[in-house]
């Protein structure tokens, strides 16, 4: 889940915008009800580093999914479907980019 970057630090105080990468990701703080989520990923990845010959573990930062249920993306789908408002609405001044995907695309095998 993204709520485990929450309370990360911008790489840069003066341009708060710049993205983090995977180098990232060990500096990252997470918010404080989302304990859990951290641990889960660190038991991932110690299981997978002391029992290699067993299995490979990986923890996947996959973004917003969405699908089955579009709980997410409802409100957007929703009025994009129904065809009412000549616009989706933007929050901001609509240059963020939220990373997403489709829920058959993050469990497809490859």
């Amino acid at each position: 889940t993204i709520m485990t970057w929450a309370r990360s630090k911008p790489l840069d105080p003066e341009d708060p915008e710049i993205p983090f990468t995977e180098e990232d990701y060990r500096r990252r703080k997470h918010h404080l009800n989302f304990v859990e989520h951290i641990n889960a990923e660190k038991t991932i990845i110690k299981l997978g580093k002391t029992n290699r010959n067993k299995f490979g573990t990986y923890v996947v930062a996959s973004g917003a999914q969405y699908g089955a249920e579009e709980r997410l993306l409802h409100y957007f789908f929703k009025l994009s479907w129904l065809g009412e408002t000549p616009a989706i609405p933007c929050f901001g001044d609509g240059r963020n980019v939220v990373p997403t995907i489709h829920i058959t695309d993050l469990a497809a095998k490859k």
